[in-house]
């Protein structure tokens, strides 16, 4: 499984907070992503829910069968040239590793993207 940091750069807060930890996999072709709270975000900020489809308690969560990533990271993710672009980047790596195309994930469009020009809070 893959995993990421997810943070907080909201501009309220002081500093860039740990929200929690992202986690990916893919079985047999269907793509599954796991979510786990920091305790210490959810002892500060119960009251501040990120998405309609993540509950703020502790442990593992997991996105519903036909859902692709929670709705608050979706809105993370680059737009349509972004996505194209990134799987050009895909295309050329492929064809200079003598490789098959991969198919990109929305965790790769995630992963795939510098923090510095992502829109949104989180990093």
């Amino acid at each position: 499984m893959k995993k990421l940091y997810v943070y907080a750069d909201f501009d309220w807060l002081k500093e860039m907070e740990l929200i929690g930890e992202l986690g990916y996999e893919s079985l047999r072709g269907a793509d599954s992503y796991s979510f786990t709270f920091n305790n210490e975000w959810l002892r500060q900020h119960s009251n501040l829910f990120l998405s309609d489809d993540l509950n703020n308690y502790p442990g593992q969560q997991y996105t519903q069968p036909d859902k692709d990533i929670f709705g608050c990271f979706s809105d993370a993710l680059p737009d349509r040239w972004g996505r194209t672009l990134l799987l050009r980047r895909e295309q050329i790596a492929a064809a200079e590793e003598k490789r098959p195309i991969r198919r990109l994930s929305s965790f790769d469009f995630l992963t795939g993207i510098d923090d510095f020009s992502r829109m949104g809070g989180f990093r």
